[in-house]
Parts: structure tokens; C-alpha cells; sequence
């Protein structure tokens, strides 16, 4: 399969697909199949060029969103550190659900300095959007357990009631 076959030749295939991605007349269609391909490969050296896609590219587009999920899969701190700066400059702007995405990124990508962000999920209506709290929270893990810990002295009860139930999920179950 192709998918075999990138990670089989992860280096040359990187630096083939590179060269294309670069080609300033590539159609928006071709750079999302080479973005995949580089994603296939995960390679660390293809991280700066997907990150330029990622912060050029047209947030709302195909491209963009499957750079980004390329880009999560392959990880490392230089993505989060886009990714929470990103994240950070365009919040406002956000609608709620691509605020969760953005976030729910981060907390795939374990990267530590977004989980002080994640704090404002715990502000959601546990009615409407309980899930998220559990998806955040669960995915920073036990990253999250020192600010969840703290929120349980929160002065608002909706902030205490998600950390709490967010650390009920990440609690390992009973052995019983």
C-alpha cells in the first residue's frame, strides 16, 4: 500500500514530497495528498514545512485541517508551541466548536503549557457539553491532575463540579 510504502521510505519520501509542496503553482488538492504522504513517512524534518502550511493556509480549508491533524500525529513541542500561540491569537474569533478542536489537538499533543488554557472548558454547561471536559481533560491525562485538583476549591461551583468529574474519568477503575 501507499501508506507502506511512505513509512518503508520515510526520508526519501519526505525530501520527494517536500520539493512538491514547495512548488508554488502545486493545485490546493495535490498539497493535501502530499501533506498526507508526509504524514505517512513522519519525519521530523517535514514538521517546519507542514507548520508553515499550517500557519499560511486558509484555517477553514481542507489543506489546513489535515496539516493540522498530520502535524498532531507526528507531535513534539514545536507543534504545540505553534498550536497554543494559534490557539491563543484566534480564540475570540473562534466558534465553539473549533475552539474545542484547537484545543482538543493540544491535548493530543500532551503539550503542558496548554493545559492552564484548558481551564475555561471547565466553565462549560455540563448539560450541553460535558463530553468536552471528558475529551480535553482525558487527553492531557495526568497532566491535568494538579490544576483539576486546585479547581476543586474554585469559587464557582460549575468549575469545581467539571474538574471534579473530569478527574473521575481519568481515575483508573476498581479492580473489584
Amino acid at each position: 500500500s501507499l501508506s507502506k510504502t511512505a513509512s518503508e521510505n520515510a526520508k526519501a519520501v519526505a525530501e520527494a514530497v517536500a520539493v512538491r509542496l514547495a512548488d508554488k503553482s502545486a493545485k490546493e488538492e495535490d498539497k493535501v495528498k502530499y501533506v498526507w504522504l508526509l504524514g505517512q513517512a513522519k519525519q521530523d524534518s517535514s514538521v517546519p514545512l507542514m507548520l508553515d502550511i499550517f500557519k499560511t493556509s486558509n484555517p477553514t480549508s481542507w489543506l489546513h485541517n489535515v496539516t493540522s491533524r498530520v502535524l498532531v500525529e507526528i507531535g513534539g513541542d514545536e507543534v504545540g508551541a505553534v498550536f497554543l500561540d494559534n490557539y491563543r491569537k484566534n480564540k475570540a474569533k473562534m466558534g465553539e466548536n473549533r475552539k474545542f478542536d484547537a484545543m482538543q489537538e493540544l491535548a493530543m499533543l500532551q503539550y503542558a503549557p496548554a493545559v492552564k488554557d484548558a481551564e475555561e472548558f471547565l466553565k462549560i454547561d455540563p448539560e450541553r457539553y460535558y463530553w468536552q471536559v471528558y475529551f480535553i481533560f482525558g487527553l492531557f491525562d495526568d497532566l491535568a491532575v494538579p490544576m483539576l485538583c486546585e479547581k476543586l476549591n474554585d469559587s464557582d461551583a460549575l468549575v469545581r463540579t467539571n474538574a471534579l468529574g473530569a478527574i473521575r474519568f481519568l481515575m483508573p477503575e476498581s479492580k473489584d
